[in-house]
């Protein structure tokens, strides 16, 4: 089992709920579902939703901003966790880069591969739902070559894929690794090693699968290589923002054969309220300023 004991300052502002609605008008819905059901209605509900900050993010040039912080080469080799509906493996293969998304929820990566032109990668996780409302989940299967130019596969990051990971290292070491706008659909906290990770709140999460990513690229990143996680965040002054990304990723990297050499900073807009999924709720009284916040670390 990986050791996911988040730092204190990362995980500091952990919440219920980060939609900003009541833990029951968010999540009702979802759990009334009979159970064989729930994980495929919670899957297409965050889709759905995150299509809107997709299309919100694209149309301000988002994505493409960040790969350009990448500076990738023609034929760079870059590993995209968590990769949503595919806009950032669009932006860096624009730039030339051969890119394998990776995504638990199959609704995302249907999409994805919609935008993308690619086929749609075959189903690896099964489910069995247990007698305390929890469910488990198993990964079975070979998926499709990495990285022709762009390929998706179907994973789960917080367990163990050797298959996947195999077929990661017979192309060699990579360039680039990234994670961008980390979430998942709100079913997922019933997921039984989520529980058991303590990663049940939007935060704790987040936190879990940067420290994954620092996992993945510490085994498969070639020396010098990118590893680059961007956030989202609010707050009236951005230089508070900025120092609470540099403290975070200060502690995570702790230990690891990163350091960390740039963060960037900039303002974006959130698609209108109900539309999408907003940056969290702030206790500042002053408006708060939404931030997409970009952490480049390289392997040394």
């Amino acid at each position: 089992m990986m050791n996911f004991v988040a730092p204190v300052r990362a995980a500091a502002a952990a919440r219920l709920c980060g939609s900003g609605l009541t833990y029951e008008a968010c999540h009702g819905p979802l759990t009334s579902a009979p159970p064989a059901e729930r994980i495929d209605v919670s899957r297409r509900s965050y889709a759905t939703q995150w299509a809107c900050n997709a299309a919100a993010y694209r149309s301000q040039g988002v994505y493409d901003r960040l790969a350009t912080e990448l500076a990738l080469t023609t034929g760079a080799r870059v590993l995209d966790l968590g990769c949503g509906l595919g806009d950032g493996m669009a932006a860096m293969a624009r730039r030339g880069a051969s890119v394998l998304g990776i995504d638990e929820n199959t609704d995302c990566l249907r999409l994805a591969a919609a935008r993308l032109g690619l086929p749609m990668p075959a189903e690896r996780i099964s489910h069995r739902w247990r007698h305390d409302g929890t469910f488990e989940a198993s990964i079975a299967g070979e998926p499709a070559e990495p990285f022709l130019p762009m390929s998706l596969a179907h994973s789960d990051l917080l367990r163990d894929d050797v298959e996947l990971w195999r077929a990661v290292s017979k192309r060699g070491s990579l360039d680039a690794v990234t994670i961008w706008f980390t979430g998942t659909h709100k079913v997922r906290e019933f997921d039984a090693l989520v529980q058991a990770y303590g990663l049940t709140s939007d935060d704790r999460y987040a936190v879990g699968m940067e420290l994954t990513a620092f996992r993945i690229a510490s085994r498969h990143l070639k020396s010098d290589g990118v590893l680059q996680i961007v956030g989202r965040a609010a707050h009236p002054d951005h230089n508070v923002i900025e120092s609470a990304y540099r403290a975070k990723m200060l502690d995570m990297a702790q230990g690891s054969p990163f350091r960390l050499v740039d963060i960037q900073v900039f303002g974006y807009s959130e698609p209108p309220f109900g539309d999408g999924m907003p940056v969290g709720p702030t206790a500042q009284t002053r408006p708060a300023r939404k931030a997409v916040v970009s952490c480049v670390l390289t392997r040394t």
